[in-house]
């Protein structure tokens, strides 16, 4: 997918470097791919798929896109390259049958399982703008929470080539790791918290810290950033009781709060939102985060440029 870009020494030689700490210490893969919907011309397709495989490289140990014989998307010389030193895996599927959107969420379904089963509680599931909503089809529906990141996470534009992004992506690891952490911890920081509003402030304060961190090293780039809206799903599990459930709309408006300080970014609109939502049944997986949906902010065009 993409243009053919020649795969030089330096790419070669960061990826490699970046598998190789990858998988030593594995923590977390995503699954990608599930396409935007199908109405949308192959240009756009192929702009968000190129934009959320710079963002996966860049947050992420190890990726899956999976395929079927329905469907068999053609990837390039850079994305072969990362199948062929295994820092992406193209796991293939047969039997699925029905609309097309059906057949790509069976897979999508079928690739999640298994990787679950291999690695518990190690991946998640990417959603694009627009994607084919996977939670009707792919979990139980049970309980869980949505947060929301507005505006405030640096991601590469899809003029970033792969090989900076994986350059500072090493050259920024600590900065990288730290606001994964945050995101990945930020739900049980307060959830069985006996003071949840003042636990609620606590994290709000850390993950926030880990924005600014990342905004500030993703200015010394030469290529530009943009910052983009996550949308985060995660998974109550059994012992959380109904009634922290249902206090999660209170908690809603205290987490409603500008977040990431606008003189020091020059964005304006940013905020961190909490709310109650759908998700599976803790049995079925043990991934907490479970599910991402990334967006650029298309309404401010160069206004949101870091």
């Amino acid at each position: 997918m993409g243009d053919v870009v020649p795969l030089g020494r330096k790419y070669v030689s960061r990826v490699e470097r970046l598998v190789k700490s990858s998988k030593k210490d594995f923590k977390r893969g995503l699954i990608i791919g599930l396409p935007p919907e199908v109405s949308r011309g192959h240009e756009q397709r192929e702009l968000i798929f190129q934009e959320g495989l710079r963002r996966s490289i860049l947050f992420w140990d190890r990726l899956a896109w999976p395929t079927n014989d329905g469907f068999m998307m053609p990837g390039g010389p850079e994305i072969d390259f990362l199948e062929d030193i295994g820092f992406l895996e193209r796991p293939h599927y047969r039997g699925f049958e029905g609309l097309q959107e059906q057949i790509f969420l069976d897979c999508y379904r079928t690739c999640f399982q298994e990787f679950e089963c291999r690695d518990p509680g190690a991946w998640a599931v990417a959603l694009e703008p627009n994607a084919a909503d996977p939670d009707k089809y792919l979990f139980e529906v049970g309980r869980g929470a949505e947060v929301e990141l507005v505006r405030a996470v640096p991601v590469p534009r899809v003029e970033m080539p792969l090989e900076e992004v994986l350059e500072f992506r090493l050259k920024r690891q600590n900065e990288v790791t730290a606001f994964m952490n945050e995101k990945a911890e930020f739900f049980q920081r307060w959830v069985n918290s006996e003071d949840q509003a003042h636990q609620l402030r606590l994290a709000q304060s850390r993950i926030e810290r880990a924005c600014l961190d990342l905004i500030g090293v993703s200015r010394e780039c030469k290529y530009p950033f943009s910052y983009s809206n996550w949308n985060i799903g995660y998974v109550f599990g059994a012992v959380t009781s109904v009634a922290t459930y249902s206090a999660l709309e209170g908690l809603s408006k205290l987490a409603a709060y500008p977040f990431v300080n606008e003189a020091l970014t020059g964005v304006s609109g940013a905020a961190l939102l909490v709310h109650k939502a759908n998700g599976p049944k803790k049995r079925q997986i043990k991934s907490s985060p479970y599910r991402y949906a990334v967006s650029i902010d298309q309404k401010l065009g160069n206004a949101l440029e870091v």
